[in-house]
C-alpha cells in the first residue's frame, strides 16, 4: 500500500514562522516550502495521476465563465495516501496555528487542472 511508505512520524512538524503567519494574514495564503520532500510530493502525484478510485470519484465543474475543471469532494477518512496527509501532525498543527484554535477534518477536496490551466476556480479565486 502505498500509504504505508508515506512518513507519518508524529514528531516530523513544521512550525510557521511568524512571517509565514503575518503573510497569511494578509494575504489569504501562505506557501509553505518543505513542508513535504520530494519523495513524497511524488507519492502523492502518483496516487492524483493513478488512482482509479479517485479518477471514478471526479466529476466537472463548470466556471462562471464556462469553462470546465475537475474535483472530487468526499467526507470521512480512510488509510488512503491522501486520507493520510490530512491527519499527518505537520499538517494538523500548521492549520491550528493559522486557526489559533482546536482543527478537525470536515471534508477533503482535490481540484484537478492542466499545468498553466489559467482557468479560474470560484471557490478560490476572484
Amino acid at each position: 500500500m502505498i500509504a504505508s511508505k508515506f512518513d507519518t512520524d508524529v514528531r516530523k512538524t513544521h512550525r510557521l514562522t511568524q512571517e509565514q503567519l503575518t503573510q497569511y494574514h494578509e494575504d489569504g495564503y501562505v506557501i509553505v516550502r518543505g513542508l513535504f520532500d520530494s519523495e513524497e510530493v511524488s507519492l502523492i502525484r502518483e496516487v492524483c495521476d493513478n488512482d482509479p478510485n479517485l479518477a471514478n470519484s471526479l466529476r466537472t465543474v463548470i466556471n462562471q465563465k464556462g469553462e470546465p475543471w475537475h474535483a472530487a469532494v468526499w467526507n470521512g477518512l480512510n488509510d488512503s495516501l491522501v486520507s493520510v496527509v490530512t491527519r499527518l501532525t505537520r499538517i494538523v498543527d500548521t492549520a491550528e496555528l493559522i486557526l489559533g484554535e482546536e482543527c478537525y477534518h470536515w471534508h477533503s477536496k482535490i481540484v484537478q487542472k492542466l499545468p498553466y490551466d489559467d482557468t479560474v476556480i470560484n471557490w478560490h479565486q476572484g
